[in-house]
């Protein structure tokens, strides 16, 4: 997604922020860090900044337009071991002043697959970032949940559904494995799940794995570090507190279906 410019950057540099007011707010940047880029054909804002650019301008000129800010904003990842889409959602609230816009929440709304490119007749697994939560398997469409006041945003991951265990979500970045998922592999004869995943000293990594019909998580190993595992209808997460900021390779281990 869309990133900022070099001014911008310089601009931080020179203006180091050392204390804030609440480290909450550090969340948004850690799991936005490092900015992953968009080619032609995805959606991005697009809202024209030249010399005399301003938000408050700009915004104004854009509603009457009838454009607005864009509302979704949808990037594609592609890896040697698997294709996936993350959709985001913004509420940018309403008003001309950047500091105090306000948002007073969203309706739930469909997502067809098509309009994103993806095949309308396969199933896809879907799960939202920010509030960790799995959405289930759809055919065609989505529901993306209705958003409160002081919700601003949504990034669902959009996964194939496959027949076995696989990752769906990753914690350190927003792409949900883009940044961090190096590599990833399923033994049907050893009924693991293996990969690699860069990971950040103290910075708590989950994998959540969805876990078709009939499969169970029975064990989860990662390189010597200490982890937790946790079971839920569908999914499983493996936790991991890294000691060093590195690449682990973890391995899980299924228990198969019964005939």
């Amino acid at each position: 997604m869309r990133g900022g410019h070099g001014r911008g950057r310089a601009a931080a540099q020179r203006h180091k922020a050392e204390v804030y007011q609440k480290r909450s707010n550090l969340e948004g940047v850690k799991r936005s860090s490092p900015v992953l880029s968009t080619v032609p054909g995805q959606l991005y804002d697009h809202t024209p900044r030249g010399p005399a650019w301003t938000f408050e301008n700009s915004f104004r000129d854009y509603c009457q337009q009838g454009g607005g800010e864009a509302t979704w904003w949808l990037q594609e990842i592609d890896r040697p071991f698997e294709h996936w889409s993350v959709l985001a959602r913004f509420q940018w609230g309403e008003g001309t002043d950047r500091d105090h816009r306000e948002r007073r929440g969203t309706p739930a709304q469909e997502v067809k697959f098509a309009d994103l490119g993806l095949e309308a007749d396969r199933e896809y697994l879907v799960f939202e970032f920010w509030t960790q939560t799995f959405l289930g398997k759809s055919k065609g469409s989505f529901m993306a949940p209705a958003q409160d006041s002081s919700n601003a945003l949504q990034v669902f991951a959009i996964r194939e559904v496959r027949s076995h265990p696989w990752v769906l979500s990753t914690t350190r970045h927003i792409s949900q494995g883009g940044v961090s998922l190096l590599a990833e592999e399923w033994d049907q004869a050893a009924m693991t799940l293996a990969g690699k995943s860069a990971v950040i000293n103290g910075d708590p990594y989950v994998l959540t794995v969805h876990v078709p019909a009939g499969y169970q998580l029975t064990g989860a190993e990662a390189g010597g570090v200490q982890v937790e595992i946790a079971s839920q209808q569908e999914t499983a997460t493996v936790r991991i507190v890294p000691a060093a900021t590195t690449t682990v390779a973890w391995k899980m281990m299924f228990d198969p279906p019964k005939p």
